[in-house]
C-alpha cells in the first residue's frame, strides 16, 4: 500500500510540473484510445486433497487517458490511466466428483507513467517505450464455497452453484511494469495525430481468502499477469 501511495504522489507532481511550463510550443499533448485486451490469466488453486478451483480470465475491451509533453525532439514524457473490466469463469472439480461452476468480474486500474522514444518511418512516426505504476483492482474475486470444511454432509449439499456461500479474494494494488510501442500519423499540420499501439503490462495478481478456514497467515493466490492490449488512440497537441 504505501508503495502505491509512493507512486500516486510521484505521478501527481509530474503533472503540476508539466502544468507549470511554458506550453507555447505545443509541446503538450493529451490522447484517449480504446484497446482489445487479453488479461493472460488463469488461477489454479489446489485446496488440499478435495477439489481444485481453476479460474479463467476473458479478454475485454480496455480505455486509457493519457497527459504528457515532449521533452526533446525525439522523446516525450508522459503518465496515463486505465480501465478495463475483466470477467471470470470458476470451475470447482471435487475429488469426490462433484462439481460447480460460477462467474463474475473485476476491475483493474493501472496508472502509469511512461517514457517513449519516437524515429521516422516514412509518412508516419515509430513510438517505443516503456511504463511503470500501479495497478489497481476494484472488487473481490468471488470463488466458491468450501463445503468440505463447513462439515455439511455430501447428501445435504445444496445442488446450484448460486446457492453456495462464496469464497471471497481481496486482490492486492501492486507494481506495473511493460513495454508499448507502435505508429503515430500526424494530422491538422500535426495539432492532432493516431496512433496504432501495443502494449504489455506485467504485474501480479496478489490476494488473500478472506474467509478461509486454514488461515495461516499467508498470501492464498499469487498470479502473474501480463496483459496484452491491441489498440487505436486519438491526440491533440497544445
Amino acid at each position: 500500500m504505501k508503495k502505491s501511495i509512493f507512486l500516486v504522489v510521484c505521478s501527481l507532481w509530474l503533472i503540476s510540473s508539466l502544468i507549470a511550463q511554458d506550453s507555447g510550443s505545443s509541446s503538450f499533448f493529451v490522447s484517449a484510445g480504446i484497446s482489445y485486451s487479453n488479461p493472460l490469466g488463469e488461477i489454479e488453486l489446489v485446496r488440499g486433497t478435495r477439489k481444485v478451483v481453476r479460474t479463467q480470465f476473458s479478454n475485454a475491451p480496455s480505455y486509457s487517458l493519457k497527459i504528457g509533453k515532449q521533452i526533446g525532439k525525439n522523446s516525450e514524457l508522459s503518465i496515463s490511466i486505465g480501465y478495463a473490466n475483466y470477467t471470470y469463469e470458476n470451475k470447482e472439480d471435487y475429488t469426490d466428483g462433484f462439481k460447480a461452476y460460477s462467474s463474475d468480474d473485476f476491475n483493474f486500474i493501472p496508472l502509469l507513467l511512461n517514457y517513449d522514444l519516437l524515429f521516422d518511418l516514412g509518412s508516419w512516426r515509430g513510438v517505443f517505450g516503456g511504463h511503470a505504476g500501479v495497478s489497481f483492482y476494484t472488487k473481490e474475486v468471488n470463488l466458491l464455497s468450501e463445503l468440505h470444511l463447513l462439515n455439511i454432509p455430501q447428501d445435504q449439499w445444496p445442488s446450484h452453484p448460486d446457492e453456495l456461500t462464496p469464497l471471497d479474494l481481496e486482490i492486492k494494488n501492486n507494481l506495473a511494469l511493460g513495454i508499448h510501442g507502435g505508429a503515430r500519423r500526424d494530422l491538422l499540420e500535426g495539432k492532432m495525430y493516431v496512433e496504432l499501439l501495443f502494449s504489455t503490462t506485467y504485474s501480479q495478481f496478489v490476494a488473500k481468502i478472506l474467509n478461509d478456514p486454514e488461515d495461516d497467515g499467508d498470501e492464498d493466490v499469487t498470479l502473474d499477469t501480463n496483459p496484452i492490449d491491441l489498440g487505436i488512440h486519438v491526440g491533440f497537441r497544445f
